[in-house]
């Protein structure tokens, strides 16, 4: 009787960990599908709002939609944070050999190369007169990632992925720590540098897909990832770390006004210095909250599952459903009623399209090869 019983409770006991176990793993899962579904959220309304405004707010700062900046530049992090997610997931398995590390890149790089080649040449193909077929100019655009604006994402990451090995075993060196840490912030000072004294005309298609600018965004998310250390101190300080991303904004929007009227050029834009720390602080703040929030808006979840496919085609839809919507008298007189029309349109149609493409391909590789699975 005591046998059996003990045997119930243990087989009791088990169950109820197992249960634990599935439902922190399904917890730990959704936040991160809900962190993406807000990087892309937060991509579409950028392009969204760069697509209906042109930011000319020298004249008159409200009249000329300076709202909209406001907005605009509380969504840089959204790239950013893509990278940082990346880097937090590169830890997963580990490489302890070369064959393990060609097995590691080629699994990687196939699930971003394969998608960004087939609609980069559908793009081409559909959108022919964009280039002409003037072939030096598509082998260049290829290069860069430039077929597609949004594509230069991609092109970073295969670097990364590359240098992911190389990244992780840094991470247990402090001065490494730092000096990787530090590549960023340096690549965008010398960036200013140029900008300010140089004042040699550099293109952002040209220097946007480099990694240089990215790296520091993508070690950190290995650094939260490897040393709990880390996510501790962060979960601790979450009030200081949202207190300072919120500086953090205050001061990249000055930036960005500064930057402006003193030089011209791009009024939001994601390669400025404060507005780097801004989203690295943003990136930590939500990963503060992670394990506190035991239940993320559905919606959200949604559209970090589909995010990699909305983000390899919403660039391509986005200007048709601009257009159509500025055929609304009530949504032109009402600029920020007009962008966020379009990045909604724009989810929605991206989201249902990803849906079909997935019940269409079923279990078949084909959905990896365009990116929606």
């Amino acid at each position: 009787m005591n046998f059996n019983t003990l045997n119930i409770n243990t087989i009791s006991k088990t169950q109820v960990e197992s249960k634990s176990i599935l439902t922190h793993r399904s917890v730990k899962d959704s936040s991160i599908q809900a962190f993406r579904g807000i990087a892309i959220t937060a991509v579409v309304l950028n392009h969204s709002i760069d697509s209906a405004n042109t930011f000319h707010i020298k004249e008159n700062f409200i009249q000329q939609n300076g709202i909209s900046f406001l907005l605009a530049q509380s969504v840089t992090f959204a790239v950013p944070f893509f990278f940082f997610i990346s880097g937090y997931f590169s830890c997963k398995k580990p490489i302890n050999s070369f064959s393990e590390y060609i097995f590691y890149c080629r699994k990687k790089l196939s699930r971003i190369l394969i998608p960004y080649f087939f609609w980069s040449f559908f793009v081409l193909i559909t959108f022919d007169s964009m280039y002409g077929w003037n072939i030096q100019k598509i082998a260049v655009n290829l290069l860069i990632g430039y077929v597609q604006t949004p594509y230069y994402f991609l092109i970073a990451m295969a670097q990364l992925i590359l240098l992911a090995p190389l990244l992780r075993r840094c991470t247990s060196h402090r001065f490494l720590n730092i000096a990787w840490m530090s590549v960023t912030p340096i690549s965008l000072c010398l960036l200013y540098l140029n900008k300010f004294i140089i004042g040699y005309p550099l293109r952002f298609k040209f220097f946007a897909p480099l990694f240089l600018f990215w790296v520091s965004f993508y070690y950190l998310g290995i650094l939260v990832s490897t040393n709990k250390d880390i996510l501790r101190f962060v979960e601790q300080k979450k009030i200081w770390i949202f207190s300072l991303c919120l500086f953090l904004f205050f001061a990249s929007s000055i930036e960005g006004l500064g930057t402006y009227f003193l030089t011209g050029g791009g009024l939001v834009s994601q390669m400025r210095l404060m507005t780097a720390l801004f989203s690295a602080f943003f990136a930590l703040g939500l990963f503060s909250i992670r394990r506190r929030v035991t239940s993320w808006p559905k919606l959200l979840v949604i559209l970090g599952d589909y995010s990699f496919g909305i983000y390899l085609i919403h660039s391509m839809l986005l200007p048709s459903i601009s257009q159509r919507l500025g055929n609304f008298s009530f949504l032109a007189l009402n600029p920020v009623l007009y962008q966020l029309s379009i990045a909604v349109s724009v989810l929605l149609s991206c989201s249902l399209l990803v849906a079909m493409m997935r019940i269409l391909f079923g279990n078949s590789p084909i959905k990896k090869y365009v990116g929606v699975c």
